[in-house]
């Protein structure tokens, strides 16, 4: 297609680093006070303003969840990782998606999402450690 970026990224190959492609191919912007329009089919990651703790031997997890005023609009706020795992500490990534039709203005300070607390049955041996670790610290 006319336009479209040729870059082709293979996150199953040996060797495949997320934050290495994410600094290559991405443009980190800061929303001012006219916020940012959002328009259909794009995509972009986010953070919350709001950074949480999650103490490995607390037996509590999270889960982040969209605001249903957004999803009406077609809007997602996670694709498909909406856990926090014990031991996590920081900002919340978000995935934010425009499925819908309308260009949407997102601005500092706007309600996106939620959190739902879950108490989990063991205490994890250690917290999370995966390739995201710290990723939301300041």
């Amino acid at each position: 297609m006319p336009g479209v970026d040729p870059v082709v990224v293979s996150p199953g190959v040996r060797g495949y680093k997320y934050s290495e492609f994410a600094n290559e191919y991405s443009d980190l912007t800061e929303i001012g006070n006219d916020g940012y329009v959002l328009h259909p089919g794009s995509f972009l990651l986010g953070r919350t303003a709001e950074s949480i703790e999650l103490f490995p031997h607390s037996r509590i997890a999270a889960r982040v969840e969209g605001k249903s005023s957004l999803a009406r609009l077609g809007i997602g706020v996670h694709i498909t990782a909406p856990t926090i795992h014990a031991g996590f500490k920081g900002t919340i990534e978000l995935e934010v998606f425009n499925h819908g039709v309308l260009r949407v203005r997102l601005i500092p300070g706007m309600l996106v999402c939620q959190l739902i607390f879950e108490q989990t049955l063991g205490t994890p041996e250690k917290g999370y450690r995966g390739q995201f670790f710290g990723q939301g610290q300041a």
